[in-house]
């Protein structure tokens, strides 16, 4: 008869199980990884966002985004946070005046061209963004 000692057992099958545990961790986490085509990482959340944009989208002007925000908002909140994501400088601020468009709270940027859904993704989830859309209004005006 073999005689089995249910202790060396019972810890093997805990050292297997950790290992699976593990295995299967790191293969989850690698499979949220998207790499984009300039080569940076991408969250999965950020990655099904750009695709939804594109899309939805039919025609626009490249590297242009109109932000919408609240009337009431003071335009220098919407600058910094502008600049805390690096599309403009301070010596590109805007005007001081309320807004500069005749439209309260919209303001026109520019991204780098080819960027336009991942900015608009990355700007909707700032507090004081009501809505991002891309510059559709350049095109349809110049009939392209």
């Amino acid at each position: 008869m073999i005689k089995v000692d249910f202790k060396k057992q019972k810890f093997l099958f805990l050292i297997i199980g950790v290992i699976l545990i593990a295995l299967t961790t790191i293969w989850f986490h690698q499979s949220d990884i998207i790499i984009s085509e300039q080569g940076e990482k991408i969250e999965p959340w950020l990655a099904q966002c750009i695709i939804d944009k594109q899309a939805q989208a039919n025609f626009f002007n490249p590297g242009d985004l109109m932000i919408n925000f609240e009337p009431s908002l003071d335009i220098k909140i919407a600058q910094n946070m502008l600049l805390a994501h690096g599309l403009i400088t301070e010596d590109k601020f805007l005007l001081d005046w309320p807004w500069p468009y005749a439209a309260p709270g919209v303001l026109l940027i520019n991204v780098p061209v080819g960027e336009e859904f991942k900015w608009m993704c990355l700007l909707e989830k700032e507090d004081i963004v009501i809505g991002v859309q891309l510059n559709q209004v350049a095109k349809v005006l110049i009939g392209e």
